[in-house]
């Protein structure tokens, strides 16, 4: 991470504001569903078997691997702001006053967009994570994949605006080559 300084001739053309709430894509409903699931067989084991069970093995992996990820998440995206100059895509961490992520324009990753009914969604930097496991027999998809996508712009409100005026910088850089 590096302190937030700008480039001699780099200015900020846009704050792309996002809300603070809890990020929830498909990928979380997906694997709510199965910890939904596994919280009933606990409930139900435990009220069977008593505290020292099956049950109390089934809560605990519902907390670490279904409720913890989506807690770390919420609280990553806290101190976060994301800034658009006209050389790159900074993501900085205001707490710290530092640069979590930059992106020049000229070496951007893939760009993908999600959104929503509200105009609001969020944009994946480089490789998209499926939202199924890898291919098991005879080339089906099996599982829901519990990988995160690596960079995510979450909770962005108008998220087409931010995503076409990001493509439409990244267009320009690579046609004034």
């Amino acid at each position: 991470m590096t302190e937030m300084r700008l480039n001699e001739n780099e200015k900020i053309e846009m704050d792309i504001h996002h809300s603070k709430k809890l990020p929830f894509r498909l990928e979380d409903w997906l694997r709510s569903l199965i910890f939904i699931g596994l919280t009933v067989a606990a409930i139900a084991s435990l009220r069977s078997d008593g505290i020292l069970s099956i049950g109390s093995v089934f809560l605990l992996v519902v907390f670490f691997i279904g409720i913890l990820p989506l807690y770390l998440k919420w609280k990553r995206l806290q101190p976060l702001k994301y800034l658009i100059t006209n050389e790159r895509l900074i993501i900085f961490n205001e707490t710290q006053n530092k640069i979590v992520r930059s992106f020049s324009f000229t070496q951007f990753p893939a760009i993908n967009l999600h959104e929503n009914a509200y105009n609001s969604g969020y944009i994946i930097l480089g490789e998209v994570q499926p939202a199924f496991g890898r291919h098991g027999l005879f080339g089906t998809k099996v599982g829901v994949n519990l990988a995160d996508h690596e960079i995510v712009l979450e909770n962005i409100l108008e998220v087409r605006k931010v995503y076409d005026f990001l493509k439409t910088k990244i267009e320009n850089t690579h046609n004034t080559k």
